[in-house]
């Protein structure tokens, strides 16, 4: 299958190639499976809503991940690579992603290595069967500290 350059926002595929490491296949399945691309748009409106301080936001997307059809492992890791991204460019390591549309870019350093660390550890406890709306609390508790 071929990508559907047409069907994204200006650089969003540079974007999606930076988030899934440049995994061809990765990016391929997020332009093609709608459960992917809405785990990346959730991810990206929930990085922006810890970027922001916006706890309602925050607690309202969350929130809707408890429902089991919503994919909330896929949302983590997505979020854990957005975070990872940000902290990157900030290092000066990655001069190609676009400050300006990085929906973490407001935070600091230390802000993105705790919300890394605090997903990282939610998506852990998920793994072990963690109850899903104790984990969802847990990490609204854990993002909103940030």
């Amino acid at each position: 299958p071929r990508i559907p350059a047409d069907g994204f926002p200006d650089g969003e595929l540079w974007r999606l190639c930076l988030v899934f490491g440049g995994c061809a296949g990765q990016v391929l399945a997020a332009a093609g499976d709608p459960q992917t691309s809405e785990s990346y748009r959730r991810a990206v409106q929930l990085c922006t809503a810890v970027a922001s301080g916006d706890e309602w936001s925050l607690a309202t997307g969350l929130a809707e991940l408890e429902d089991k059809s919503k994919d909330l492992s896929g949302c983590l890791q997505l979020m854990i690579h957005l975070f990872h991204l940000s902290l990157l460019s900030k290092s000066g390591s990655l001069p190609d992603w676009q400050q300006d549309t990085d929906p973490c870019g407001r935070m600091s350093t230390a802000a993105l290595a705790r919300c890394i660390q605090c997903c990282e550890t939610q998506a852990r406890y998920i793994q072990g069967n963690m109850a899903r709306p104790l984990a969802v609390t847990a990490l609204a508790a854990g993002l909103s500290a940030h």
